[in-house]
């Protein structure tokens, strides 16, 4: 993706993309017509899809791939998942 395509998707609140497809933390999706593969509602299709992700910086990321709806498997590490925990107030920050 070139680098203005990218910084004008960060500005506009996009959080991360599956299969090239640019979504929101909300878990709304960004049509893409410069991809020619897989969209967001073949995706939903699929009976198992798993994302690994690590390092804190990718929250926003994970959570937006959960709202998508198409995601099943989420594997992350321990600062995800304590960055989850503190956005959704399942711990207290110290």
């Amino acid at each position: 993706m070139p680098r203005e395509m990218l910084h004008d998707l960060l500005k506009d609140g996009f959080v991360g993309d599956i299969a090239m497809i640019p979504f929101k933390k909300d878990g709304t999706w960004k049509d893409n017509g410069n991809v020619i593969g897989i969209d967001g509602e073949t995706l939903k299709k699929i009976p198992n899809v798993v994302i690994i992700c690590k390092g804190a910086e990718k929250t926003n990321a994970v959570i937006g791939a959960i709202h998508t709806g198409c995601v099943d498997t989420v594997i992350i590490d321990k600062e995800i998942a304590l960055e989850i925990a503190k956005q959704y107030k399942l711990v207290k920050e110290r």
